[in-house]
């Protein structure tokens, strides 16, 4: 299966967070990441969006890439 880059810039919300742990989960099933490593990772990624929220608050924006290079996944 071919994985996709995802990249977008999105208005820092909770709808937002969900989107990107919904997407960073796809990309863990898609490499057959083990289940407990995906629900571990995407609670890491829905904690640090939720503590950039609590920071800067819904006027922020935020540039997510999930994806995988050099046949390596990466979130950032």
């Amino acid at each position: 299966m071919k994985i996709e880059n995802y990249k977008e810039t999105l208005p820092l919300t909770g709808k937002t967070i969900d989107i990107i742990s919904e997407k960073s989960e796809d990309l863990l099933i898609a490499l057959n990441t083990e289940k407990s490593n995906i629900l571990r990772i995407r609670l890491s990624v829905e904690e640090a969006l939720l503590r950039f929220l609590d920071k800067f608050g819904e006027s922020a924006f935020i540039t997510v890439n999930i994806g995988k290079r050099l046949r390596r996944p990466f979130i950032s």
